[in-house]
């Protein structure tokens, strides 16, 4: 007769190290995507500076990517390039002769993107 035989202390021992090991892996992981070390967390440039609500469904927004500042129209069917308002306030006060920031205010900005769209 021959006896069953289960697994060997040797195939308990590799089984217990690759659990250790994807344990580890899941726990370092964590820790690197709570920091934003991982999936870009912590090196966002996009911020939103503004936000003018025209309807219930549309607004207006005024957004930064580090380099430039983008007007942009978000309604329901989706979203769409106004403007191109050139270097972004963090940008400009960098490269500026005076080292201010970028001069004017949201409406300001506004008003000057919709009125040269409106003359395109």
């Amino acid at each position: 007769m021959t006896e069953a035989v289960g697994p060997g202390w040797g195939d308990i021992l590799r089984t217990a190290a690759a659990l250790l090991a994807v344990v580890a892996l899941a726990v370092l992981f964590g820790r690197l995507a709570r920091r934003g070390s991982v999936l870009g967390g912590r090196g966002r440039r996009l911020s939103v500076v503004e936000r003018l609500p025209l309807t219930r469904s549309a607004h207006v927004v005024l957004v930064e990517d580090g380099e430039r500042t983008l007007l942009l129209g978000v309604s329901e069917k989706g979203v769409s390039l106004i403007r191109d308002l050139g270097p972004s306030r963090s940008a400009a006060a960098h490269t500026s002769a005076a080292g201010g920031p970028h001069p004017g205010a949201f409406a300001a900005r506004l008003a000057a993107a919709l009125r040269e769209r409106g003359r395109a």
